[in-house]
């Protein structure tokens, strides 16, 4: 392992990295010295350690970014994309396998017909009223008297946190 790096060992090839850099005040310079120092680290594999690769960089500061989960048919149409660009793990060769019954295969173009797209955008909606009848009366209360919910099963062994 060469000195100065760090180590993320990742099951895919695609990766995402938010960072931020918190300067004691906000004064141009301070700034302008975060900004350069954010410019310095660089994300890439390993193997490319002699040569390394410009790392992408996009500064987010006063841009909104949308991360909510479209329910519609393209929801299919990404999920296809990502099919097609990475390593598909052993524990999901079935689920890949389930996938290519409606045309998502990696090394494959994902044009589904119509009937198809209309059925897969019916799904993603059932889903998405699925998930919302579940986000209110699924899960149980993080404290008793208060409103947050744990929206999944309780996993793991209980402990005596309150």
């Amino acid at each position: 392992m060469p000195a100065g790096y760090f180590v993320v060992p990742m099951k895919t090839y695609n990766g995402f990295v938010g960072l931020r850099v918190i300067t004691k005040n906000e004064d141009e310079t301070s700034v302008s010295k975060a900004l350069a120092y954010l410019k310095l680290i660089r994300i890439y594999s390993l193997s490319k350690a002699a040569a390394p690769p410009q790392s992408n960089s996009v500064d987010m500061s006063n841009i909104v970014w949308d991360a909510v989960a479209r329910f519609d048919d393209g929801f299919y149409t990404s999920l296809a994309r990502m099919i097609g660009e990475e390593p598909v793990q052993p524990r999901d060769a079935e689920m890949v396998g389930m996938l290519r019954t409606f045309g998502i295969d990696k090394g494959k173009e994902f044009e589904p017909d119509e009937p198809t797209r209309a059925a897969l955008k019916a799904a993603a909606q059932e889903v998405h009223a699925w998930f919302m009848e579940r986000l209110v009366t699924y899960g149980e209360r993080y404290w008793p008297e208060g409103k947050w919910d744990v929206p999944v099963p309780p996993i793991g062994p209980r402990s005596g946190f309150t």
